[in-house]
């Protein structure tokens, strides 16, 4: 395996790994936390997509940029996910830093539902990289 392989597949590693745990933060009504998890399951799927084409900014709002640049404006991926990593951001961003924000159970459930549709055609997407 190749390092651009390698660096793929750890990005879709640690996302998965998120995805495991965010039901557990639900369960017990944690969802700012689960937030915050989704958001990261879909950055580092965001990133693979980033690595795939030897592209890897520094920052969330450039994997933001870069996403929308390369995929969603190239017709590759659906817009829909561009809005639902902006909105993810947006979130995670109050979920961390609001103390007065309190994620609704409904959303999150419904956030979580479209991160995972996301990362499966991240895994899709920079399979042919990956092989």
């Amino acid at each position: 395996m190749n390092r651009k392989s390698e660096a793929i597949k750890i990005q879709i590693e640690r996302a998965k790994e998120l995805l495991k745990e965010i039901p557990v933060h639900i369960e017990y009504s944690f969802y700012n936390t689960a937030l915050n998890r989704i958001y990261y399951a879909c950055f580092y799927g965001a990133r693979a997509l980033s690595i795939s084409i030897d592209a890897l900014p520094k920052t969330h709002t450039g994997i933001l940029k870069t996403i929308h640049l390369h995929f969603v404006q190239k017709g590759i991926l659906d817009t829909k996910f561009s809005k639902l990593l902006a909105k993810l951001l947006q979130l995670r961003s109050k979920a961390d830093y609001d103390g007065s924000f309190n994620a609704e159970k409904d959303e999150v459930e419904n956030l979580l539902a479209e991160a995972e549709t996301f990362l499966d055609i991240v895994q899709t997407l920079t399979s042919d990289v990956n092989n």
